[in-house]
């Protein structure tokens, strides 16, 4: 299910209740809570619910039990970090365990267990959600038989823990929050969280409200005044069911249990899911104290936003030659480039030095002492990373530029020798009071860091799954927006891919297959045999099937994906229009930065339909030329009429008449003819009221794009800004270093490029080709598995900008008169993702931050290998392993091989393959699912 449900969207939202704070569960100090019950309540039905953040992962934790040790029921995760509720009593009554696993430490999830044996069919007796979807796979599903009674549930003789099982070491490592226990009723998520309607985020609400039972209790764990069951153990249902803690501290310092870690305000932790080759810490004390052997890191969960000043802290108790860093964590295995990889980022060592990437730049300075409390500043506004110690300022501060890569930032502790023991020390990320907090400065967590562009990022890109009806026709919904750029594929054939956009228009024959070179319109998958997209619509597609029993589009046995991306609403630009002497005064049209004049006169226009289109004449070349339109060409000097249907006039900011802003026009300061594109409107003319042979004309197109005069070639151009995406026609000159405007007004970060009329291959410009050293000089093919090629071919070595995109003068890109399509990306923080990051061939793959949960990834080698693909509705547990290849038309394979697991601030690979995972580079291209700030574990 998607990170947004709109089913489930709540009134009150994330800022009507706030969790204060967190219990601190650290598994080496057996630290648990505990009550015994002193009457009995329902055996049969009850509903546990907790947020819980993880800590050490791969071991037995139980985060509630009810019993002594055996028999016992528990609530837990398992060795394999499965969600599982059992009771056991020397073998397993009963046991249903998830085959999702939840391995995400970077984030809070909420856990519900419900169970009502009184239900007749078996599967509705133990219910488990998690962040409000119920979990429907499972390993195991030994439900127990109707009206089983669990004996140890709210039973006099038995104690109910929180964070251990029984006796057992199976104590729960991590944070848990806003725990509630329901005595007599099995209840759905919805009586502890929503989902905010602005975010996406499924949030907690205030439980005062809920009927308790005799045996209920709400732990908020937020009186920190002590570690008595009054305080930190208070019930607060009304029911005073305390618990007893044990093994807890709320002194200050380090070992202070009591955090301000909660789901309504996430704070960073060590990852022990990122690190270098297969050397991944285990951090401690719920992922706050690290002890570092040699090769091992410590690096934060939360990525550095671009803007803001945000402050860490760090204390060894035995330094060793431990330091404290910023670094770049997708970097970490790198060692193709001139340093070591290992090494990059800014440190400040032991010996009082500071270096950047591997190049000792300060020092020497203080030494870093045992229990000092160093202090790391990271201002991103002026660009710079500083160190304190003990709250004086160390040396001078380090411009971020000078990192080789700087793409990601995280704080990082590192081990800068191999000599000597561990360095042991402790971060506080601001969970708990700093010591030197500086002024300006923020701690890094979920409240401060700014809101994201884009809070809903299906808003603008979404996948919809379905099955084919072998109709005729077939209408597919749910997908929130009137799609751009479609991308389908049928799961369970092999079936080429076919991509659509709304500048080209539905129809048969207008699909480009990601797998061809062939051009469009002559694929035998996209036409009225095989099926084709025959519209886009307000909330998805319509398909038709084709005559043929095999349908490409909606076949009666197939099953299929569609990847969607929204392109914007309303198409609209404004035109500075100027007059030029060209074999008599023509009229010519200026950038959209109002810098330069496009080269041709009189030029053909594409206005889309509802669309708003401002002329502004105001250049003082027009000043006796005032433009109109007509349905005929030259206007009334070839016998026609002036059009008005939409159009407003207006001079120095008031709206006049048509006569009035011709007879005003000279004397005018601000001159604007402004039309609205009727539905189905003839095609126009611009014409000079009173010259003959000035104007040219205006396709009022039934599909969407605008004329954009940002490249010596004109294109058109569908651009959704907000998310970084355009779509562009264009043809083609021969010419080599000819530009073409992409309408999105900051520089492209990934570029495809396709031959509409004749077979070419799908060109490929991604900002990391060459691991991001002159990745303008290279270009890779989306329909095939080879190499980047250095060449001139797509890019004339010649870096896209904020307008335009340089084209080499090949067939492929730019041939003379022929006809091209480009999908256009640029990076928004929190949606989308176009970088690098280098494979280490284990199962414990590397970890790539992207700074969101993601909802789709593309990633090629650098080598010769697919493009392989994932999405989250496809794979909507971890571990994924549903993939397809852009680049082949086989069906969906993988299945059962464990590939990855989507994180809520990134990705890891669960598998050495080399399509994804061999010791080599790769690019990928992805996009969002929620933006970190906003994501929950997954």
């Amino acid at each position: 299910m998607s990170f947004y449900d709109a089913i489930r969207v709540g009134a009150s939202g994330a800022a009507d209740f706030e969790i204060k704070r967190s219990l601190r569960f650290n598994r080496a100090d057996t630290n648990y809570i505990e009550r015994t019950p002193s009457s009995n309540g329902n055996k049969r039905t009850w509903t546990f619910s907790a947020w819980i953040k993880r800590g050490q992962l791969t071991s037995l934790q139980t985060f509630f039990s009810a019993g002594t040790n055996n028999p016992d029921v528990i609530v837990k995760f398992t060795p394999a970090d499965q969600f599982e509720i059992s009771r056991y009593g020397g073998s397993y009554q009963t046991q249903v365990t998830s085959t999702q696993l939840f391995r995400d430490p970077s984030a809070w999830y909420h856990i519900v267990g419900a169970v009502d044996t009184t239900q007749a069919t078996a599967s509705n007796r133990v219910k488990m959600y998690v962040n409000g979807t119920q979990i429907t796979d499972f390993a195991n599903s030994n439900y127990p038989s109707q009206n089983y009674e669990y004996p140890e549930i709210n039973d006099t003789g038995f104690s109910n823990k929180i964070g251990k099982h029984g006796s057992n070491s199976q104590n729960f490592d991590g944070y848990m929050a806003e725990i509630n226990f329901i005595d007599g009723l099995q209840l759905t998520p919805s009586s502890f969280a929503e989902t905010n309607a602005d975010t996406g985020q499924w949030v907690p609400i205030d439980t005062s409200g809920l009927t308790f039972g005799t045996n209920g209790f709400r732990l908020q764990l937020s009186d920190n005044s002590g570690t008595t069951a009054t305080t930190l153990g208070k019930d607060t249902s009304g029911n005073g069911n305390n618990f007893t803690p044990y093994n807890f501290s709320v002194a200050a310092g380090a070992g202070n249990d009591s955090l301000e870690d909660t789901p309504t305000n996430n704070f960073p932790t060590i990852n022990p899911i990122s690190g270098y080759s297969t050397n991944f810490l285990s951090a401690s004390n719920a992922n706050l104290d690290f002890s570092m052997p040699n090769n091992h890191w410590a690096i934060s969960t939360f990525p550095i936003p671009a803007s803001g000043k945000w402050y860490a802290e760090c204390v060894f108790t035995d330094v060793q030659t431990g330091d404290v860093s910023v670094i770049n964590p997708n970097m970490l295995n790198d060692d193709s480039n001139s340093f070591d990889g290992r090494w990059n980022g800014i440190a400040y060592k032991n010996a009082g030095y500071i270096r950047v990437d591997n190049t000792q730049t300060q020092g020497p300075l203080t030494a870093i002492s045992n229990n000092a409390i160093v202090g790391i500043k990271i201002d991103r506004d002026a660009g710079t990373v500083a160190f304190t110690i003990n709250g004086v300022a160390q040396g001078n501060a380090e411009n971020i530029s000078s990192m080789t890569d700087s793409s990601v930032l995280v704080v990082a502790n590192r081990r800068n020798s191999s000599a000597g023991s561990n360095p042991i020390g402790s971060q506080n990320y601001g969970q708990r009071p700093f010591s030197y907090l500086p002024a300006g400065f923020k701690a890094l967590n979920s409240k401060n860091i700014p809101d994201p562009t884009i809070l809903l990022p299906n808003q603008h890109f979404n996948t919809v799954l379905y099955s084919g009806d072998g109709n005729a026709t077939k209408s597919i919904t749910g997908i929130g927006f009137k799609p751009g750029w479609l991308w389908l594929k049928g799961r369970n054939t092999n079936y080429s891919h076919l991509l659509y956009d709304a500048v080209r228009g539905a129809g048969s024959l207008k699909a480009m297959n990601s797998n061809e070179t062939r051009p469009e319109g002559s694929t035998v998958q996209d036409d009225s045999t095989f099926g084709f997209l025959n519209s886009f619509d307000s909330d998805g597609f319509s398909v038709t099937k084709g005559s043929d029993s095999t349908s490409y589009t909606n076949g009666g046995s197939s099953n299929y994906v569609a990847w969607n991306w929204y392109a914007g609403e309303t198409d609209s630009a404004t035109y500075r229009v100027v007059v030029v002497s060209d074999s008599g005064n023509k009229y010519r049209f200026r950038n959209s930065a109002n810098t330069a004049t496009f080269a041709q006169s009189a030029v053909t226009l594409n206005l889309a339909e509802g669309g708003t289109y401002t002329f502004d004449q105001s250049d003082s070349t027009m000043s006796s030329h005032p433009m109109k339109l007509s349905t005929t060409a030259n206007g009334t000097h070839g016998g026609g009429s002036s059009y008005n249907t939409g159009v407003t006039y207006e001079l120095d900011g008031s709206t006049v008449t048509e006569s009035a802003f011709v007879s005003g026009f000279s004397s005018a300061t601000s001159r604007k003819l402004i039309i609205t594109v009727a539905a189905s409107a003839p095609t126009l003319y611009y014409y000079c009221h009173y010259h003959s042979g000035m104007g040219g004309q205006a396709n009022t197109n039934s599909t969407a794009g605008s004329s954009n005069f940002d490249g010596s070639i004109q294109t058109t151009v569908k651009a959704n800004t907000t998310a970084g995406f355009s779509i562009v026609t264009y043809t083609g000159t021969g010419s080599a270093g000819a530009t073409i405007g992409h309408g999105l007004g900051v520089t492209p970060d990934a570029i495809l490029i396709k031959r509409r009329d004749a077979a070419d291959n799908w060109m490929v410009y991604h900002n990391q080709a060459n691991a991001g050293v002159d990745p303008e000089d290279y270009y890779g093919e989306l329909n095939s598995t080879s190499v980047n090629v250095n060449s001139t071919i797509m890019l004339n070595d010649t870096a896209p900008t904020s307008t335009s995109i340089t084209l080499g003068g090949d067939n492929s890109v730019n041939g003379s008169s022929a006809t091209y399509v480009s999908y256009v990306f640029s990076e928004v923080a929190g949606y989308s993702k176009f970088n690098k990051y280098f494979g280490v061939f284990n199962d414990n793959g590397p970890m790539v931050y992207t700074g969101f949960r993601p909802a789709w990834l593309m990633v090629k080698q650098f080598g010769n290998d697919n493009w392989y693909m994932v999405d989250n509705k496809r794979d909507p547990i971890n571990v994924m392993d549903h993939r397809l290849f852009a680049d082949v038309s086989s069906a969906e394979g993988g299945v059962g091989q464990e590939h990855i697991d989507f994180l809520s601030n990134g990705f890891k690979w669960r598998k050495a393959k080399t399509p994804f995972n061999n010791a080599f580079n790769y690019i990928y291209f992805c996009f969002a699912e929620a933006p970190f700030k906003n994501s929950r574990a997954r």
